[in-house]
């Protein structure tokens, strides 16, 4: 239920926008959520025995190989400046590689299922950033969004209660009725 509640939280601060793309761009979206939601369990079932650093270099290694030949097609006629390639390093060392080696820790730490819930944390995140740092304006689907993604975060994370035994159960209904 959780996560059916932050997913709607992620819809809100879409926006109506989001269902007017072309069906290329769409497609991509719904690749990605999926890769993102498979993604933690393929790390927990079949690579947790590797070194989380090996298995993130060769996944971003094949990313990039991937990436190189629309990389090539788009090349920029002019070298970008300092800061545009200062900032591309920071995405790619920070925002990519620590946080790939971060969420390996998380999946391995608490399992695959709650790991997935910081996909829906981060456009929270960057929406809340280009708030406070760009001065985006604050609406309220942008809080209606907040508190859902928020509510499903908590929902989805919190421990499950543990369930009584039917034995135990049965025995204790078994006293009450001779008391």
């Amino acid at each position: 239920m959780g996560l059916l509640i932050g997913l709607a939280g992620v819809a809100v601060l879409a926006g109506r926008g989001a269902l007017g793309g072309g069906a290329w761009p769409v497609a991509e979206v719904v690749l990605v959520a999926v890769c993102y939601a498979t993604g933690p369990l393929i790390v927990n079932r079949k690579l947790s025995e590797l070194p989380g650093l090996g298995v993130n270099a060769f996944c971003l290694s094949f990313a990039a190989i991937v990436y190189a030949p629309a990389a090539a097609l788009t090349w920029p006629a002019t070298v970008p400046s300092a800061q545009v390639l200062a900032s591309l390093a920071a995405l790619g060392v920070i925002c990519t590689a620590l946080a790939f080696v971060l969420f390996f820790k998380l999946i391995a730490e608490v399992g695959p299922a709650r790991a997935v819930v910081i996909t829906y944390v981060n456009p929270a995140v960057a929406v809340a950033l280009g708030v406070a740092v760009l001065g985006e304006p604050l609406t309220a689907a942008i809080v209606a969004a907040f508190a859902l993604i928020l509510a499903g975060s908590v929902l989805a994370t919190r421990a499950s209660r543990p369930r009584a035994k039917p034995a135990a159960v049965n025995a204790s209904v078994g006293e009450r009725a001779h008391h």
